[in-house]
């Protein structure tokens, strides 16, 4: 039986039969691990909701998030290709949602999960978002219609209307109706 080289990537370099194994279940390891991980994490959170331990076994699994989010779009940045600006750009969104989130953990560690706000972690959960819309418009697209045009608009429509719900169902709203701080009174004049 042949042995199959890499020649899709140019080199003519035999593969091992290890190397081969995971170029081909790649995928599929990846994604056992991460069931496994999320089962483990919610299993743990189960025993104890609402609890310090849960809070703090919460954000090192949102923190291992955004660390994986980083690393994969550094890994898509080094492929090359069209969009290998978009990617960078992408994982420096990413990396300041990681820094974000790495600064609230700090937060629940040190201060018994008492969050300040607003904090400089909360800058970072929304400074995120101008590299992310860079990045993303940055990928290549071919809007050759008005058609296509229409529908990359209500796409993104749809999806900002659900963040923006998304947000108001779980922190906004309460945030609001508790009687908020003056920066909530200010920022959300028209949202009550």
């Amino acid at each position: 039986m042949r042995q199959p080289t890499d020649t899709e990537s140019g080199s003519s370099v035999q593969l091992a039969p290890r190397q081969r194994w995971v170029q081909r279940h790649a995928l599929a390891v990846m994604l056992s691990a991460a069931l496994a991980y999320t089962a483990l994490v919610g299993g743990l959170i189960s025993l104890q909701p609402r609890s310090a331990q849960a809070q703090t076994i919460g954000d090192f699994a949102i923190l291992s998030a955004a660390v994986l989010a980083v690393a994969g779009c550094l890994r898509a940045w080094q492929r090359g290709g069209p969009a290998a600006r978009a990617w960078s750009v992408m994982a420096v969104a990413a990396a300041v949602w990681g820094a974000a989130m790495l600064l609230w953990t700090w937060y629940g560690l040190t201060r018994d999960h008492a969050y300040p706000f607003p904090s400089l972690a909360d800058a970072g959960f929304l400074g995120y978002s101008v590299p992310l819309v860079v990045g993303l418009l940055l990928f290549p697209r071919s809007v050759d219609s008005q058609v296509a045009r229409a529908r990359v608009l209500l796409d993104g429509a749809v999806i900002a209307a659900a963040v923006l719900l998304i947000s108001w169902a779980t922190v906004l709203g309460p945030l609001e109706a508790a009687g908020g701080s003056g920066l909530t009174r200010r920022a959300l004049p028209a949202a009550g």
